[in-house]
């Protein structure tokens, strides 16, 4: 089975299709990528692993050490103040915490 490769201007593949449904400016190929084909560029005939990468998750407020905040629906603790629009980096400037850990927490002081 052969299959048509929908790619980005920078080579990424969006999708795939059976040739059948191809248009003029798809490659065809043999075979996919093993995995999420969106993690390969598609370049002069050769697939190449590229991830995308995580998004940086930027601090929505000011924290301060020790202070408990959520981003992005998760829970933190700040180990040394975080300005807004800094890059939250969880073990370097936050550790992660949960609701439960902070209750128990309480109960135990």
């Amino acid at each position: 089975m052969r299959y048509a490769l929908k790619l980005s201007e920078d080579n990424r593949i969006l999708s795939a299709t059976y040739e059948k449904y191809a248009t003029p400016d798809m490659p065809i190929v043999d075979e996919l990528p093993d995995g999420d084909i969106s993690e390969y560029l598609y370049i002069d005939g050769e697939y190449v692993y590229s991830p995308v990468p995580e998004p940086k998750l930027l601090a929505s407020d000011n924290y301060f050490e020790n202070e408990i905040f959520t981003e992005n629906g998760e829970m933190y603790i700040a180990t040394q103040t975080i300005i807004r629009g800094e890059e939250i980096v969880p073990y370097i400037n936050c550790v992660p915490t949960s609701i439960i850990e902070q209750l128990n927490k309480s109960e135990e002081e």
